[in-house]
């Protein structure tokens, strides 16, 4: 009894290893007329290139630290960060 629950555990480990969670396939069909093999968006049927409401995340390029050194020169780390300073040098 004991081997045959553990060999049904190693059989059935890979299969639980694999399953998706709710995300779906896209059901839209690309210029080839074949399914659109991309994940759906999260509550929707279909994905981020087939949705026209889709819009782009902003991409904030990265500059350079406006912090000092204790040499008094200025900062080499480059940040993304609003304030502008690295993590080194933000409060």
């Amino acid at each position: 009894m004991n081997k045959f629950i553990t060999t049904a555990a190693v059989l059935l480990m890979p299969m639980a290893m694999f399953t998706q969670s709710d995300r779906v396939q896209c059901t839209e069909t690309t210029q080839h007329n074949a399914q659109c093999k991309n994940l759906a968006i999260v509550g929707r049927n279909i994905c981020w290139q087939h949705d026209s409401t889709y819009v782009k995340p902003v991409n904030i390029e990265a500059i350079r630290c406006s912090g000092y050194t204790k040499s008094n020169t200025q900062c080499k780390n480059k940040t993304k960060h609003a304030s502008g300073k690295c993590h080194h040098h933000r409060d």
